[in-house]
């Protein structure tokens, strides 16, 4: 689990790194990860998540998520940040991380990210599980 956990961060870690390397064009802004922190979600109710909020108030908020790339990663469609200079790259997909049982990140992510993180968290060892005598 620490090690799954460590290898989403330098994820997100990289994932920030390019923001500062703005996309020539559209298709290299397609296959380019990239990604928004966020810092909470705000709903039409005026009800917030931010970090530390548990999984029964995200599932309360926001419903099941559309998509689960690990049980601690749940992925929703259909969110756009808001930037200063209206350029959103391509972002449009909510990823909340979770652990032990609560929001731990929050990121807007454009589709190749989405593929990324997926694609990282199946490449993860397995735990080593151990018995006692």
């Amino acid at each position: 689990m620490k090690t799954q956990i460590a290898s989403l961060f330098a994820l997100l870690v990289a994932l920030n790194s390019s923001v500062l390397a703005a996309p020539s064009s559209a298709t290299a802004a397609a296959s380019t990860p990239f990604g928004f922190n966020v810092d909470k979600i705000v709903q039409p109710i005026n009800d917030e998540i931010a970090r530390g909020a548990t999984e029964m108030t995200v599932l309360h908020m926001m419903g099941t998520a559309m998509s689960k790339l690990s049980p601690n990663v749940w992925v929703y469609f259909g969110y756009h940040p808001i930037v200063a200079d209206g350029q959103n790259r391509g972002c449009d997909t909510m990823v909340i991380t979770f652990v032990d049982g609560k929001v731990s990140d929050l990121k807007i992510v454009n589709a190749r990210a989405t593929m990324v993180i997926a694609a990282n968290l199946k490449h993860q060892p397995a735990g080593v599980m151990v018995a006692q005598k």
